[in-house]
C-alpha cells in the first residue's frame, strides 16, 4: 500500500501500515492479525498473486484487494478474483472506490 493510500485510510479512522517489500509484509502477517491487505500486482521480489497465494496459507482470513497500473492485466484479474480477492482495481484508484473496496474487505474478514 502506498503512503498516500495509508494516509487516506488513517483519515477515516482505519489503522493502516505500509511495508517496503512484500516479504516484510508476509513476515508481519505471520505474527499479527491482518483483516485486509491492499496489494500491488507488480512489486519487486514477489508479485501480488504470489503474496495472495502465501496469504491464503498463513492468514486465510485476510481479505485481499489487488491494485495495478497495468491496463492489460485481464488474465491476472481473473486469477486474483478466482483466488478470492475482494476487488481488482486499476490505478489511479479514486478514493471512494478504494474506501468502498476496503469496507467490503473488512466486512468479509469480520464474517
Amino acid at each position: 500500500m502506498a503512503v498516500a493510500q495509508a494516509r487516506l485510510l488513517r483519515s477515516v479512522g482505519l489503522n493502516a501500515l505500509t511495508f517496503q517489500n512484500p516479504r516484510s509484509f508476509l513476515e508481519y502477517v505471520e505474527n499479527h492479525s491482518v483483516a485486509a491487505a491492499v496489494v500491488d500486482l507488480w512489486m519487486p521480489e514477489l508479485t501480488g498473486l504470489d503474496v495472495q497465494r502465501r496469504l491464503r496459507q498463513i492468514s486465510p482470513q485476510t481479505a485481499v484487494i489487488m491494485i495495478t497500473g497495468d491496463l492489460q492485466s485481464g488474465q491476472n484479474r481473473l486469477i486474483a478474483l478466482s483466488q478470492g480477492a475482494i476487488a481488482f482495481l486499476v490505478k489511479p484508484v479514486p478514493r471512494p472506490v478504494l474506501l468502498q473496496a476496503i469496507e467490503k474487505a473488512l466486512r468479509t474478514a469480520a464474517a
